[in-house]
């Protein structure tokens, strides 16, 4: 999208990054559909979005967070297999990260848990 809007250099990157986050949040907002879809208590995306709706701002900061994570691993050499493999392996710990935080969302959000830190 970003080139597409004739951004490039830093300013675009920044524009890419706030883009990417805002729809990793929206996901993270509608995804409670997944751990509850996998409990066999299944939830539909209104719910999950009127859930999460007062976390917004915590939900978004997590969203940048892994966004500029997998973001940096995309910016490893990727010349060789070392460099394909790290950049694959960053992507993957992304997702699982991602699907964590829906995990803690969901049982926090639906289930009534306390979070403990």
């Amino acid at each position: 999208l970003v080139p597409v809007l004739g951004l490039g250099g830093p300013g675009g990157k920044i524009i890419s990054i706030g883009i990417n986050a805002l729809l990793v949040a929206i996901v993270l907002r509608h995804g409670l559909v997944l751990p509850g879809a996998a409990i066999g208590k299944p939830i539909a995306m209104d719910e999950s979005w009127q859930a999460t709706s007062g976390y917004s701002g915590p939900i978004y900061a997590v969203a940048l967070c892994i966004t500029l994570f997998v973001d940096l691993a995309g910016q490893l050499p990727a010349g060789n297999l070392a460099g394909v493999a790290l950049q694959i392996t960053a992507a993957w710990a992304g997702l699982i990260l991602a699907v964590g935080v829906l995990t803690v969302l969901y049982g926090v959000r639906i289930q009534g848990r306390r979070m403990i830190v």
